[in-house]
């Protein structure tokens, strides 16, 4: 009888990725899993991979001290592993979720080699088991094997279950032990394999007809698949490299890694928790979405995030419908960031039609365009925030606000009880805890470039989760908040700012355009947007099959985004400076980026209370000492006297906010 044993591993089954890559993925999937629950110093892909191998290592040295071969199974691995980068115990479901990814990505990205059925078809063998060396179970192997519709060979045997290998040759005593029944002294047994030692030299010394297995072309391509994996970085680093930026679509192709790896980090996040859907929030959002559609259209099907959905929201749109009292506590969510207010600038925060306060204006000697510094503690704002009428007035406008919004969410697939998504730029996450408050049976995990120190109690249906610095956990890199107009200007949209939901059904968002703002959009952002994405396409096929590139990437889009800030190109400068930007959340007006400032200005200030505060003022709306400074419409004098006049009101106001927490 002719008995042929198989190695499995670049003998049947091949990868089409690097082996570690296999524990990569599965690490990216843990983080992801994990997420506030992850000790910060495992936050790196590399030091989760170099762990576990210390682990493999560990279990493998106590297998052996028991007897048997340096074996382990990869569930117990995980198990451990999950267990040491955990902050707080987590449910086992975790480490089998892990495991079962694990397996889903091997099935998703292996295939049979295309030559070894017609090579052992010549050995006319009577008899085919396989014979592995794998922390994978036997029954995975079967699976893999059913995965890939092979027929030739369906039994045999892992190492991970009888805690003996190959490279020992106790895994083929093993086998001869336990299949007496196929194997005696007429049997002619030939294994075959791609391993010198273990499957060429130990079965050789076992009395077995060895044939190292080494076809030319699956050789050279498992060599070129090895390079390209150790050679990631580098090819990352190609994409972050700055060229001529001489137009604003040259520019967002230099940039696009930046929003590829945000986007991507997202895809990945968003299917280790198997949120239902993920929508992006206007105005930014609109552009993410694009970005986010045309890498998911390119990832296998394994890898693909959830349905992208736009979700046509602002601030204005939903703080008043998110209230849950009229009062000036719960007002405190927006007083907490804009201290000083007039009832005029509330309204507007609320979307409410100043006309709805007159008949209070005189009641309260409260004009309404006072500007109240803490209106929490004015005694004409908690007498009328007591008043029955006025409470009772605000309650219909809310309930009518509210209504709308949870039709026009209903109408879009945010029903109450789902897993969600929701995607914007940052900073604070505020419209996600609206939305949060408005349907606390559902789930809401934000994902964003950065994130503020959070100035409001968080809503218990909420997780944020930050691409880039997260002031919450760790002041680390937080100079990029410094500003954060610029980006916003890149990432906007022409579509303007959503201000409520008129009544048509189901209800439509009402925009509002500003045609000032929207002349930046023509003149810069829009090619901006469109050379990001030209560039996106070639990033998502040079990157595929690559998952060590998690950290360079991060990294390296973290340097763009820095660059964007501290060394940005001057036609970015250009058109910052000459932007209206939208701040009627709040300020309850635009701001104009065009001002300059002149020596003048500093002068006046230094002996005249209105003009430091006009100063002030002009300085917190040209917060970019980098941007001003490379400015071509303007002077060497000024460019530099403005960059150290704006360098110290940084400085200044650091210290300010420094010593407000210290109180």
């Amino acid at each position: 009888m002719n008995l042929v044993t198989l190695d499995i591993w670049d003998t049947v089954v091949r990868r089409n990725c690097h082996p570690d890559d296999v524990k990569n993925a599965t690490a990216q999937y843990i983080v992801n899993r994990l997420n506030d629950n992850l000790l910060d110093k495992y936050s790196s892909l590399e030091t989760i991979l170099l762990l576990r191998q210390n682990i493999e290592l560990e279990l493998g040295r106590k297998s052996q001290a028991a007897g048997f071969d340096d074996e382990y199974n990869v569930r117990d691995v995980l198990v451990a592993l999950i267990n040491k980068i955990s902050m707080n115990k987590v449910s086992e479901d975790v480490a089998h979720d892990a495991l079962e990814r694990e397996i889903k990505f091997e099935l998703d990205n292996t295939y049979i080699d295309p030559t070894i059925s017609s090579f052992i078809s010549e050995l006319n063998y009577d008899k085919c088991f396989f014979i592995s060396d794998f922390y994978h179970d036997t029954a995975f192997i079967k699976r893999l094997l059913k995965h890939h519709n092979v027929d030739f060979v369906k039994e045999g045997i892992s190492s991970c279950d009888v805690g003996y290998n190959k490279r020992s040759g106790r895994l083929f005593d093993w086998f001869f032990e336990n299949n007496k029944d196929l194997i005696d002294s007429s049997s002619n047994h030939i294994h075959v394999g791609d391993n010198e030692w273990s499957d060429y030299r130990v079965p050789q010394k076992k009395g077995i007809d060895a044939r190292l297995y080494l076809p030319e072309v699956e050789h050279k391509k498992r060599g070129k698949i090895a390079d390209r994996y150790h050679k990631a970085s580098e090819l990352v680093q190609d994409f972050s490299k700055n060229r001529l930026q001489q137009s604003s679509f040259s520019i967002g192709e230099d940039h696009a890694l930046f929003y590829y790896a945000y986007c991507r980090e997202i895809i990945a996040n968003a299917n280790a928790n198997s949120l239902d859907k993920v929508f992006f929030m206007t105005r930014e959002g609109e552009f993410f979405k694009k970005v986010y559609d045309e890498i998911n259209s390119a990832l296998p099907d394994l890898e693909k995030g959830p349905i992208s959905q736009l979700l046509c929201v602002s601030r204005i749109a939903t703080f008043f419908p998110s209230l849950r009292s009229i009062s000036t506590e719960e007002l405190m969510r927006v007083w907490n960031l804009y201290s000083t207010q007039s009832i005029q600038t509330l309204f507007k925060t609320l979307g409410l039609d100043i006309e709805l306060y007159t008949p209070f204006e005189n009641k309260y000697s409260l004009p309404k365009e006072e500007e109240v510094q803490y209106p929490w503690l004015d005694e004409r704002v908690n007498r009328l925030f007591s008043d029955q009428d006025f409470t009772t007035m605000m309650l219909f406008q809310q309930s009518q606000r509210r209504l709308g919004l949870s039709d026009y969410f209903t109408s879009i697939g945010l029903v109450s009880g789902g897993n969600y998504g929701l995607v914007d730029i940052g900073w604070r996450g505020t419209i996600q805890d609206n939305i949060a408050y408005i349907q606390p049976d559902s789930k809401f995990t934000g994902y964003y470039l950065g994130l503020e120190r959070y100035l409001n109690e968080q809503p218990k249906n909420g997780l944020k989760i930050a691409f880039g610095p997260n002031n919450n956990h760790s002041e680390n890199q937080s100079d990029l908040f410094n500003i954060v107009a610029p980006i916003e200007m890149i990432c906007n949209s022409e579509n303007g700012s959503v201000v409520g939901y008129d009544d048509s059904i189901p209800p439509q968002p009402i925009r509002k355009i500003d045609p000032n703002e929207n002349v930046i959009f023509s003149d810069f952002t829009s090619d901006y947007q469109r050379g990001v994405l030209s560039n996106i396409g070639d990033i998502s096929s040079s990157l595929v099959n690559l998952h060590n590139i998690h950290d360079t990437m991060k990294a390296e889009a973290l340097k763009i985004w820095r660059g964007i800030i501290d060394t940005p190109s001057p036609l970015l400068a250009d058109a910052y400076f000459s932007l209206v930007h939208n701040e009627e959340f709040g300020l309850g007006k635009a701001v104009d980026k065009s001002q300059r400032i002149y020596v003048s200005d500093v002068l006046k200030a230094l002996v005249n209370k209105d003009s430091r505060l006009a100063l002030k003022t002009k300085l917190r709306s040209l917060f970019w000492p980098q941007g001003y400074f490379k400015r071509t419409d303007i002077s060497k004098f000024e460019k530099l006297f403005s960059y150290y006049v704006l360098k110290f009101a940084i400085v200044y106001n650091k210290v300010r906010i420094k010593l407000s927490r210290a109180k």
